[in-house]
């Protein structure tokens, strides 16, 4: 089977989690137990201070916007790293990285990728309130 799909700006819904501390805006398209994708905006002017860990790996290829990244990795969390990503760069989180977005243009815009999708995740819980 081949899925073929086009994301559009212009269908994006909110995800809020951590109570309101981390926003984003998706259109997610590809949402199977192989695999999960979604075009992905970040405002700066939404709140999106809460901390994330990955439940999976995931690879981010960043369209448009500049934001810097601050994570620490499993098992320990010690060593804090940052980095500042542009368009055109792609970046791999694996599995378990605790990570903060700041948001340093008024969005940035990215694809998401994940495969599998995580064992707790589908569409129906990502867009639960």
């Amino acid at each position: 089977m081949i899925q073929i799909t086009q994301f559009d700006p212009n269908n994006l819904q909110k995800f809020e989690s951590h109570q309101g501390h981390y926003v984003s805006w998706e259109d997610m398209k590809i949402d199977d137990p192989a695999c999960v994708a979604s075009f992905s905006v970040k405002r700066r002017a939404d709140d999106i201070s809460a901390p994330w860990q990955l439940w999976n790996d995931e690879v981010w290829y960043i369209i448009e916007g500049e934001m810097t990244i601050e994570w620490r990795d499993p098992p320990m969390f010690n060593d804090t790293q940052t980095a500042t990503v542009q368009p055109g760069q792609l970046l791999f989180l694996k599995l378990g990285t605790l990570f903060k977005v700041t948001i340093i243009s008024e969005e940035v815009r990215l694809l998401w990728v994940t495969m599998p999708r995580p064992r707790y995740f589908s569409s129906d819980d990502f867009w639960k309130s």
